[in-house]
């Protein structure tokens, strides 16, 4: 039955077995673990020598950042710091109709800047958001759709545990991504946020809401200290007084102070609630990187790294060609996959084609996050738009409906990064 595995090399058996698992419905970390396991059996390692590939995966400094991040993020969500941002900047722009579209864009990409996972924004400011748009008479599905797309973007907007997997997995500054991923970050906002423009004017959807200065005043004195969060964290980063693991520690304290002693919105119960659900999402991201280095690592071995980049190279020599290639691909995995199980196994294969034609890791990096970012918000995985349409309670099919033209826009922003670097790359060389 299983002769046909007798004509694979064992890391191509190790391949065919995880996308089979992955059909099967097996967690991703478990395929990749299970599929390696698979390979190392055949190629006749001892299983001892998994232990200390697997701990080789996971035991870098820059990854501790990733568990803290997460950790802040969860502990904010809990302070009430997201119903605050929502509140100010609605009162801030809501004195014209598709406010409240600016309103969930900006958001987004604001608390991408806290959290820095999709699906977790989407559940942190998706109740509010949709919840306020709903009021005002926007469609419900569309305004779903709007806050999955702006909250893919958390991926993108530093500090971004992607990117921060991206700079250890390609050894490229973490600290020079983020910088670089702001001004792309800013202008995947504005595409989306014009097609959502187009939308509201076409329905008439939203109202033309009247704020006084004191109310504005007050939401802003409310909000400050969520305001201040991309400051203390960002402004370090840049500014050299930490690196970005030591930013993702400061930032749990901070979060820590604010819901203690400025909020007091945090008591022992809540904090414990916190930590776990902070538990299980670092386990699961870390899980995925320890079993994805497992699976990289026979991929080097059995030499497959190399044939599959010269596969690639072999196709033609035009870069703009290659390019295309790389970010359809990318876009037609980010379909099924999540952004960390790509990276994990596309970064050994693409680095060398980025060596090749002598492009900026950093700009590449930027470039193919803006990509994973579009795949969660694309069927049939599609991550965030399965935590939108529970929080809504909606059709996952008429959210799919509703999210076509979002992700068009954000296809068209994916282009502008692509081929025009000096987006990615003008900030870090200011800095330089």
């Amino acid at each position: 039955m299983f002769d046909f595995l007798l004509v694979l090399s064992p890391g191509e058996t190790m391949i065919a077995a995880f996308f089979v698992l992955l059909a099967l419905g097996v967690p991703v970390a478990y395929s990749l673990g299970i599929s390696a396991l698979l390979a190392f059996y055949l190629m006749g390692f001892g299983f001892d020598m998994m232990g200390d590939l697997l701990y080789a995966a996971v035991a870098r400094f820059s990854l501790l950042a990733i568990p803290f991040f997460i950790l802040a993020g969860v502990i904010m969500g809990y302070t009430g710091i997201a119903a605050r941002l929502v509140y100010f900047i609605q009162v801030l722009v809501g004195s014209f109709r598709g406010g409240m579209a600016l309103v969930t864009t900006v958001v987004s990409l604001f608390w991408g800047a806290v959290s820095g996972s999709g699906p977790a924004s989407v559940a942190a400011i998706g109740p509010f958001l949709i919840e306020a748009m709903d009021r005002e008479g926007y469609d419900k599905a569309f305004a779903t759709a709007l806050v999955c797309t702006g909250s893919a973007l958390a991926i993108v907007i530093p500090p971004s545990i992607a990117l921060i997997i991206f700079g250890v997995l390609a050894d490229t500054s973490i600290t020079g991504l983020f910088m670089a991923a702001i001004v792309p970050g800013v202008l995947m906002g504005a595409v989306i946020l014009a097609v959502a423009w187009i939308k509201v004017w076409r329905n008439g959807w939203g109202t033309d809401a009247v704020y006084s200065r004191a109310e504005v005043w007050h939401a802003f004195k409310r909000a400050f200290w969520g305001l201040m969060t991309p400051v203390i964290i960002l402004g370090g980063i840049y500014g050299g007084v930490f690196t970005p693991t030591e930013a993702a520690i400061v930032a749990v304290v901070y979060a820590l102070f604010v819901g203690t002693v400025i909020y007091r919105t945090l008591d022992v119960g809540t904090l414990f609630r916190a930590l776990g659900d902070a538990t299980s999402a670092s386990a699961v991201v870390m899980l995925v990187i320890a079993a994805g280095g497992l699976f990289g690592w026979v991929m080097t071995a059995e030499g497959l790294i190399e044939s599959i980049s010269g596969a690639l190279l072999g196709l033609t020599d035009n870069e703009i060609v290659i390019l295309l290639l790389i970010n359809l691909i990318l876009l037609g995995i980010g379909m099924i996959m999540d952004a960390v199980t790509i990276m994990l196994i596309s970064l050994p294969v693409l680095m060398p084609v980025v060596r090749h034609f002598d492009w900026d890791p950093t700009w590449f990096g930027v470039m193919m996050t803006v990509n994973l970012a579009i795949g969660l918000v694309t069927p049939p995985v599609g991550i965030n738009l399965y935590v939108g349409a529970y929080i809504a309670r909606l059709r996952f099919e008429r959210l799919c409906v509703a999210v076509v033209p979002l992700v068009l826009a954000a296809v068209a922003g994916l282009l502008i990064i692509a081929f025009v670097p000096e987006l990615s790359l003008w900030l870090p060389a200011f800095r330089d």
